[in-house]
Parts: structure tokens; C-alpha cells; sequence
């Protein structure tokens, strides 16, 4: 969705929310007082303060205005809501299963519509599962490059995000299979969604998330085993995410006689993607680590991060190319720790530290597994994303993360502890 349509959203939940459950809200401030927001706001509440030793002010409420959801959504989702949510939190989850579902056909419908124009001709008057035979091999990125030069899609792609979103879609699917609770064409359907989702993490290929997949969804499931008889599906699960590694990346067939003649091409572009990808990576962490080591204990202020940077690109722009295209591109840290150590220092990067530790060590000692993995799947994210930079993973991030938060909270509240 555009960032404006977001917005409006937000505001609407919030304004309805409040309205709808004041009695509520009051209720659980009174017993659980401030200290579960600033829990998972105080991070957030310290970045904002650096607003007041940033030299340009406007760039720093800019950056500030997109992840405002930080601030307002544990306010809603953590004190005003109904008493029980259960059942409510499983419609979250198959919509969110179904969303995600349903922009992977919307991709597909894309790349495949426009690909046929600008690469491939030849293959306009195929079905798309014909296409897609001819082009299974293909990699995404090209793929997206040859739709892309014939029109800009509306849907928001990058593979960092989509891949996360499918992973943590994938989790919630495991989640819903092991309480058992669901028709068996309930069940038909979420496996036909994981299986899609597994194959297309690894297609979109955001390395972070391949590995991700390979070490959390094992575990994940290992975890939710209630039953012996839940070791059938983690033993079909382990078999399937080799299966998807070997036919993605090992013993793919040929491409078909058709798209030979860009095979070259190909393989060219993913090799250039690579190499940009770990020189882009290289180099802005020469700028990152400049910027942090003469401010290391109070940050420079967040209104002056992406003008700092921009500066270090320019005097490093006559060591590699590389340095002007970040500078033009206006590249940001892409590692959200270097992002809240530029900005607020150490004392911000511990408080964000705090927030995710407590917040782990809440979801051990309830054994909520699911809000555990998905913290690790942020965490982990952030080292090569600024994720909470950026509206669309913080919508994404501070949903599920108060959901899952102010379960626990309510259970602990109904249990006594």
C-alpha cells in the first residue's frame, strides 16, 4: 500500500481503538502501569530526543515520521483492546497468510506479464504455467529486471522484506498446523502456502533469510512438538526444506531451447547483483564505522546521519566508483545497530539491546515460541536492513510484536503471575 494509505489506516485503528475499549485501556494502565511501553518504546522515545542535537531538524523528523508506529501501536495494541483476544489473533494470522499468499500470485502475474515484452518475445502467446516452465530456471533478479524496464509494478519488492515476510508467514503457519484445530481442508490450504512460501524464500534469495530458514523453521517446529505424533511433521518438514535447497540451488534443469540465447545474460546480471551486493555491503560499512568512531557515546543525532554519510561518500568516491553511486542512491547504513549507534550513541543502542533481550527472555520463560522466533527473525534482519527506518517493516515489526507482547502480558494477568 502507499505509505499515505498507511497512514490513514493507522490512525483510523487508533482513534477506533481508544474509542471502543477506553474502559479497558484504563484498566490495564492501572495494573500494568508504563513500564511494558517503555519496554518496547524507550529505544524509540531516546532516538527521538537526539532530534534536539541534530543540525537539520526537518531530515531528522522525516526519518522519525515513518516508524512512528513504534510509538503509538503498543499504546493500542497493549492497553486498549478487548479482554480476550484469541480468536482474534488466529484471524490475524490467516490474513496475514492470506495476504502474503496473494502477493505472490500478484508477483508472479506481474513478472510474468511484462517479462515476455522486453527478454522474451517469443514466449508472449504461452500460458503462464507454459512460462514458467520455459523460465523456471531464470533468477529473480532478472526476471524483475526484464518486467521492470517494461513497467513499474505498484507492489513493493525487495528481497529482504518480501523474503522475511514469507518466512514469518511460514512460522505462523507451523503455529496453526500444531494446535490441531483447523479442517482438514484448512490444512490442505495452509501446506499448499508453506510450501509456496519455502520455495520462494529461497527463489527471492535474500541470504540472510535462506539461512534463516535453514536453522529456525526446524527448530520452530521441533518446538511446537506437543505429540509424538508431531515428529511426522517435523521430519516431512526437514525433508522438504532439502528438497526446495537441492532443486533451487544444486540439480535444476536445463533452461529450455528457447531462452538459451540469454543465458550469458543471466548469469552476468546475478554475478553483477552478487558483487555489487558484497561491495555495497563493504563499503558503506567504511562510512559506518567512520561515522560511530568519533561519536561513539551520544550519536550525531538522527536528523544528520544520511547527510554525514552522504559526506563520507563524496571523499571516498575517488577510491571506488562504487562511493558516488551510494552518494547519488542516498544508501543508507543498511545495518539498523550502526543506524542507532550514528544517531544516539551507545547509551541508544543499549536501550534497544534492553528492549530485545527482555523481551526474548519474556518469550522463553512463557514459552511463546512463536513471538521468540520471530524476534530472532528481526534481530537477525537488521544487520544487513534498516527495517525500523522504513515504514513497511515497521508496521510489520511493531503489529506482531505488541500482539504477541500483550498476549503474554493478559495470560499473565489471568494466570496471577
Amino acid at each position: 500500500m502507499p505509505y499515505s494509505i498507511i497512514s490513514i489506516i493507522i490512525v483510523a485503528f487508533t482513534f477506533f481503538s481508544i474509542w471502543l475499549f477506553w474502559d479497558e485501556g484504563l484498566d490495564n494502565f492501572r495494573l500494568h502501569g508504563i513500564a511494558p511501553f517503555l519496554y518496547n518504546s524507550g529505544f524509540f522515545i531516546l532516538l527521538c530526543l537526539t532530534l534536539f542535537y541534530s543540525e537539520d531538524y526537518g531530515q531528522g523528523l522525516k526519518t522519525l515520521q515513518a516508524s512512528i508506529s513504534i510509538l503509538i501501536l503498543p499504546i493500542v495494541l497493549i492497553y486498549f483492546q478487548p479482554k480476550y483476544l484469541e480468536r482474534e489473533r488466529n484471524l490475524i494470522y490467516i490474513v496475514f497468510v492470506g495476504a502474503n499468499f496473494l502477493y505472490v500470485l500478484l508477483l508472479i502475474n506481474y513478472m510474468f506479464d511484462n517479462v515476455t515484452e522486453f527478454c522474451y518475445p517469443e514466449l508472449s502467446e504461452l500460458s503462464i504455467f507454459q512460462k514458467y516452465y520455459y523460465a523456471k530456471d531464470v533468477s529473480f533478479d532478472f526476471l524483475l529486471w526484464c518486467s521492470e524496464n517494461v513497467n513499474k509494478t505498484y507492489l513493493f519488492v525487495h528481497k529482504a522484506y518480501i523474503s522475511l515476510s514469507f518466512l514469518f508467514a511460514s512460522i505462523l503457519i507451523i503455529h496453526m498446523l500444531s494446535k490441531g484445530r483447523n479442517p482438514n481442508y484448512g490444512k490442505i490450504l495452509l501446506i499448499i502456502a508453506l510450501i509456496t512460501f519455502l520455495f520462494f524464500v529461497v527463489y527471492v534469495y535474500s541470504i540472510m533469510n535462506i539461512f534463516l530458514m535453514a536453522v529456525l523453521l526446524p527448530l520452530f517446529v521441533f518446538f511446537n512438538l506437543k505429540k509424538r505424533k508431531f515428529l511426522k511433521m517435523f521430519i516431512s518438514s526437514f525433508i522438504m526444506l532439502c528438497c526446495i535447497f537441492i532443486w533451487n540451488i544444486g540439480l535444476k534443469g536445463t533452461t529450455g531451447s528457447k531462452i538459451k540465447a540469454f543465458q550469458a545474460q543471466i548469469e552476468l546480471l546475478k554475478k553483477e547483483k552478487q558483487n555489487d551486493g558484497i561491495l555495497e555491503r563493504g563499503l558503506l560499512n567504511e562510512c559506518n564505522i567512520a561515522l560511530v568512531r568519533n561519536n561513539w557515546i551520544f550519536g550525531i543525532g538522527i536528523g544528520d546521519v544520511q547527510t554525514k554519510l552522504g559526506e563520507c561518500y563524496v571523499e571516498k568516491k575517488e577510491e571506488n566508483d562504487y562511493f558516488q553511486k551510494a552518494f547519488f542512491n542516498k544508501m543508507n547504513s543498511h545495518n539498523y545497530y550502526y543506524l542507532l549507534l550514528q544517531s544516539g550513541g551507545l547509551f541508544l543502542l543499549i536501550s534497544f539491546l534492553i528492549f530485545a533481550f527482555y523481551n526474548i527472555k519474556l518469550s522463553i520463560k512463557h514459552k511463546h515460541y512463536t513471538y521468540l522466533f520471530f524476534l530472532i527473525l528481526i534481530m537477525s534482519n537488521l544487520f544487513t536492513e534498516n527495517m525500523l527506518s522504513r515504514m513497511y517493516g515497521v508496521v510489520f515489526f511493531s503489529l506482531f510484536n505488541n500482539l504477541f507482547f500483550a498476549e503474554i502480558i493478559e495470560k499473565r494477568k489471568i494466570n496471577g503471575g
